[in-house]
């Protein structure tokens, strides 16, 4: 029903904002569940498209590349 609607959210981020969102997606594209499924796709273009917006610093890039690397992730 949501699709059938047709209608654009527009949303408005800070940049600080957007890089935590980022960030979250990433931690949700590491759901077991979300491998290769048509959302964990759509989330990933979608945080891909948040980073090149957003990641316009060599630090910035770094801690985004890092998002995606499962190496980095925090062991407790």
């Amino acid at each position: 029903m949501l699709q059938e609607s047709g209608a654009v959210l527009p949303f408005e981020f800070r940049p600080g904002e957007a890089f935590m969102l980022l960030a979250t997606l990433q931690l949700a594209l590491r759901h077991p569940g979300l491998v290769d499924t048509s959302t964990g796709d759509f989330i990933e273009s979608l945080a891909r498209n948040i980073e090149g917006r957003v990641c316009k610093t060599d630090a910035l890039r770094e801690m985004a590349r890092r998002g995606w690397d499962a190496q980095y992730d925090r062991r407790v």
